[in-house]
């Protein structure tokens, strides 16, 4: 597995300052809030709070940063584990190479590339879960990706083995991504999402995907979510408010944004 790691010497060693001195707000599987501080610790990551330190296996969800505003993947990769990555893209031969501003140069195998977006305002590609290729006037081609070289993607579709010129593409689409959910989900600052399992690195946190793993700056994290372990609104204490009924110590928001949904 390979590792990327946007990290210097100097940085690294004050990863463990930058991390435990970010403030963060956590929702516990059974909707309580508890205010601390995340830091790595032996074999993962804990949440300290003022008393004690809570382990991730308690929590729901991990804020750090303000994740409310919807970054659309214009430019990037989402991979089959769900994680997805923005960043300049070449494609080389059997594999796509990235630069990525929170994760530095990156380069996938394409059998792990769910889609590749060249050019999407939206964030958004057409045809479900269809392979195909997305032009930039709209249209959708249902195809097969068969690699790119010299400026040009080769597709098997039904109108034959056709070549196509990157410039004339939005996005491709090599497959849909794997329906098992990754154990965590990481928001970083700038919109990407990163899906796998949480480790201590060091005085850094790393992501260990299905693929990859990453090692991003202590100050991109900006939301940790952890699949399936929101409660339901009926499992959870009831207490009226101003809108309704709603989750003791759980505010709409709170419930619009549970992993599983409520």
């Amino acid at each position: 597995m390979v590792t990327f790691r946007f990290i210097s010497v100097s940085l690294l060693l004050l990863a463990g300052l930058s991390l435990s001195a970010s403030g963060a707000e956590a929702v516990a599987v059974d909707g309580v809030r508890i205010e601390g501080r995340i830091a790595a610790g032996s074999g993962g990551i804990v949440l300290r709070t003022d008393s004690a330190e809570v382990s991730p296996e308690t929590l729901a969800r991990i804020r750090l940063a303000d994740d409310s505003a919807f970054v659309p993947l214009v430019t990037g990769v989402v991979l089959s584990d769900g994680s997805a990555i923005r960043g300049a893209i070449s494609l080389r031969g059997e594999a796509v190479a990235l630069e990525s501003p929170r994760l530095g140069r990156l380069e996938f195998d394409l059998n792990d590339v769910s889609q590749i977006n060249f050019s999407l305002p939206s964030g958004e590609m057409a045809g479900g879960e269809t392979p195909g290729v997305l032009f930039i006037n709209g249209d959708f081609l249902a195809a097969r990706f068969r690699g790119a070289s010299d400026g040009k993607v080769f597709l098997d579709s039904a109108l034959g083995d056709i070549e196509v010129p990157l410039e004339r593409l939005a996005a491709v689409r090599l497959g849909a991504p794997d329906s098992v959910s990754a154990p965590a989900k990481v928001i970083l600052d700038n919109g990407d999402r990163l899906c796998g399992e949480l480790a201590a690195d060091g005085d850094a946190i790393a992501v260990s995907g299905r693929y990859c793993r990453f090692v991003p700056r202590p100050d991109a994290f900006a939301l940790i979510e952890f699949p399936g372990r929101m409660a339901y609104a009926s499992d959870l204490p009831v207490a009226v408010s101003t809108q309704g009924f709603a989750p003791e110590g759980v505010d709409y928001a709170t419930l619009d944004k549970a992993p599983n949904g409520v």
